[in-house]
């Protein structure tokens, strides 16, 4: 088996195994939040991941083409709508009130 072959094999195993993962945790997880739980269920240690995916964005769009891809764009959070930005208060100049002498 050639080395590229066997690359592909062992991307398309985790990502499996990410796809799950995130499944199981009913979100897309940050970096961060990756590194936290990679240290208690051991799935994929993140200098792992740098190695096979590049980086941490890398993997997850892998993950949006994987086997499991629908689910996983499924737990991406949906773009909340932009609120009107609220329209700045305008302060009136107070009338100047004319004085009886003239």
């Amino acid at each position: 088996m050639s080395l590229g072959r066997r690359i592909r094999l062992a991307k398309n195993n985790n990502i499996l195994k990410l796809s799950r993962l995130f499944i199981n945790h009913s979100k897309i997880l940050t970096e961060e939040e990756y590194i936290e739980v990679s240290r208690l269920s051991k799935p994929l240690q993140i200098v792992e991941l740098r190695k096979l995916f590049g980086s941490y964005e890398a993997m997850l769009k892998e993950l949006e083409l994987g086997p499991l891809g629908k689910e996983v764009i499924a737990l991406k959070p949906k773009p909340k709508k932009p609120k009107a930005p609220a329209k700045p208060k305008v302060v009136k100049p107070a009338k100047a009130k004319e004085s009886k002498d003239e």
